[in-house]
C-alpha cells in the first residue's frame, strides 16, 4: 500500500504494549517492537479508522466471517479475529455484529469517499443481483 505522504504516529509514553492496536489494524501498518506499537509508513493509509473486536461482547456467532468477501474474519477459539493482511475495513462485519462486538472507527469523516475508492478499485461492489441481470 502506498501511504501517500500520510504520517501516523504513536504516543510511546501513552503506550502499554498491550498488542491490540496491531491486532486490528485492517492494513497491518503496525506492529509491536521492543514492547511499543510501531507503525510501518509503507503499509499504513493513515486512514484514521481501525477495526476492531470486543472480546467480551463476541459470542462467537459467525456472522462476520460469513458476510466478510474478502477472507478476512475467522473464529479462533469462539471468538471474531481480524486478519490484517485480507480484511478491507468495509464493515460488513460490523453491519452484522448482533452484539456490537465489531465496529469501524472513522476518525476523519473526509476520508470515507477515499476510502470507498481504494476498496472499489480492488473489488467488484456491485450488487450480485444487478450483475446477474
Amino acid at each position: 500500500w502506498e501511504n501517500e505522504g500520510i504520517s501516523v504516529n504513536v504516543n510511546e509514553e501513552a503506550c502499554i504494549g498491550c498488542g491490540k492496536c496491531v491486532e486490528v489494524c485492517v492494513f497491518g501498518g503496525r506492529e509491536l517492537v521492543d514492547g511499543k506499537a510501531k507503525i510501518d509508513q509503507d503499509r499504513c493509509l493513515g486512514c484514521g479508522r481501525c477495526a476492531d473486536v470486543n472480546e467480551e461482547a463476541c459470542i462467537g456467532c459467525g456472522k462476520c466471517v460469513e458476510v466478510c468477501v474478502f477472507g478476512g474474519r475467522e473464529l479462533v477459539d469462539g471468538k471474531a479475529k481480524i486478519d490484517q493482511d485480507r480484511c478491507l475495513g468495509c464493515g460488513r462485519c460490523a453491519d452484522v455484529c448482533p452484539t456490537g462486538a465489531t465496529t469501524i472507527k472513522i476518525d476523519d469523516i473526509n476520508r470515507v469517499e477515499e476510502l470507498i475508492g481504494k476498496i472499489e478499485s480492488m473489488v467488484d461492489v456491485r450488487d450480485q443481483a444487478t450483475l446477474e441481470e
